[in-house]
């Protein structure tokens, strides 16, 4: 939309109009007026409402959520299978558990404690793969 000088003027003058000043530099800026409200409280285009309290619904949460991290599933394919990385740049290498550690692990994974299961993995990858960073279950 085009707007020519003329209705430029009319726009300013009507403006101008409805400010009780007599010369337009006697406005003054307001500061922190993002809403629209002289005052400055954003009442014209906020409003503080918690819609989970008005709808009587689950309380919000202050912080983003997040699901734990997805644990390996094991199967008689990756029967003690790691791919093993020393750096982030690394490719891996591959790794068989022993038999004993890989059943101490699925024991502890089996029964729910994924911290001892976790725990036995990365203790024998200490001492078998020192400088290891991380590692994965190959399928």
């Amino acid at each position: 939309m085009k707007i020519t000088k003329r209705q430029l003027r009319r726009i300013i003058k009507e403006e101008a109009g409805m400010l009780d000043v007599e010369r337009p530099e006697d406005v003054g800026a307001v500061e922190n007026v993002w809403g629209g409200d002289i005052e400055g409280k954003d009442r014209n285009l906020v409003l503080p409402l918690d819609h989970s309290k008005a709808t009587k619904g689950p309380e919000v949460t202050r912080s983003p959520e997040m699901l734990p991290s997805a644990e390996p599933v094991l199967s008689k394919e990756s029967r003690g299978r790691l791919q093993v990385y020393r750096g982030k740049k690394d490719l891996g290498k591959s790794y068989k558990l022993p038999p004993i550690i890989f059943e101490r692990y699925y024991n502890a994974y089996a029964a729910g404690r994924m911290r001892w299961a976790t725990d036995i993995l990365e203790e024998h990858l200490d001492q078998r793969v020192p400088g290891w960073i991380d590692y994965e279950w190959r399928s």
